[in-house]
């Protein structure tokens, strides 16, 4: 595909121009992985240049996340709606918000932050929906500003809910995305526990939502091991660990191996496949 010609939008480019409107921010990586996944990088590289330079996409190169890649040179290109873009969103009656100043000014890991949430809840969908086997799939993505319940009583990086295939199963599961870039306090971890605790006995989601919750999780999501433990020994010091279903995971294997049993119950020290009944007893041994 040239790029010197203005561009004719075709489904892929507009699923793309959704997903952006969803999360703010996607990446390269992301772009690579989900669209237009039956061409070459090219070809695809060639395509984003094209629909940047008439508008439809803004892109900024910015120095590459440390923990992304061990470089300090410039060379991670982040991207969001462009003018033409946001238009497009709009006429199509999709809810969207002007991010070119933030894409602009912000700092490189608030972007790559978003990124992240992205590729998980994209890993997630793919894996599930695609699967020959699963009993769910996923039902709808909601964005962190989708989230957010009013008055900001509780503030999810993004949820993901699942419905049951056999369309006679009530109700939805929700899975709280809560993505950990650096070493969250003890007393940040406790407040989100607390908070995440009262939404849910008070069913605060499915009012807010007008959908039957019939479960609800949440999933600390990090980069490293060591994030990993820090995060487990600080939910364990919250008693509301114990009023609640949690789970942790690393980033890379919620997005690469997101159907197996690679989720942490903190507390028991149990592993889980994401959608798995949990049990209260710990199993330390294994």
């Amino acid at each position: 595909m040239g790029h010197k010609t203005k561009p004719r939008i075709d489904i892929e480019d507009r699923m793309l121009m959704e997903k952006i409107a969803r999360y703010g921010f996607l990446d390269m990586c992301f772009i690579l992985k989900f669209y237009k996944i039956d061409c070459k990088q090219r070809t695809i590289d060639e395509r984003i240049n094209q629909l940047a330079k008439y508008g439809f996409l803004k892109i900024r190169k910015m120095f590459i996340p440390h923990d992304y890649i061990l470089s300090g040179k410039t060379g991670y290109k982040a991207v969001t709606l462009g003018r033409e873009g946001l238009q497009m969103m709009n006429a199509l009656g999709y809810p969207v918000t002007d991010y070119r100043d933030t894409l602009r000014n912000a700092a490189s890991y608030r972007v790559y932050h978003q990124v992240q949430v992205a590729t998980v809840c994209e890993c997630v969908k793919q894996a599930f929906n695609l699967a020959a086997n699963s009993k769910f799939k996923v039902d709808r993505i909601l964005s962190e500003k989708e989230s957010c319940l009013p008055k900001r009583i509780n503030q999810p990086d993004a949820i993901i809910l699942f419905k049951r295939i056999d369309q006679e199963f009530p109700g939805k599961i929700a899975i709280f995305i809560e993505l950990e870039r650096s070493y969250a306090s003890k007393d940040r971890i406790h407040s989100k526990l607390a908070s995440y605790a009262a939404v849910f006995e008070d069913k605060a989601y499915s009012k807010y939502l007008k959908t039957k919750i019939i479960a609800q999780r949440v999933l600390f999501i990090s980069q490293t091991d060591l994030q990993i433990e820090t995060i487990h020994h600080k939910i364990e010091q919250s008693p509301f660990s114990k009023e609640i279903e949690i789970l942790t995971a690393k980033y890379s294997d919620v997005c690469n191996q997101t159907l197996e049993t690679v989720y942490h119950q903190p507390v028991t020290n149990n592993t889980y496949r994401l959608l798995q009944k949990m049990s209260t007893k710990g199993n330390k041994k294994e």
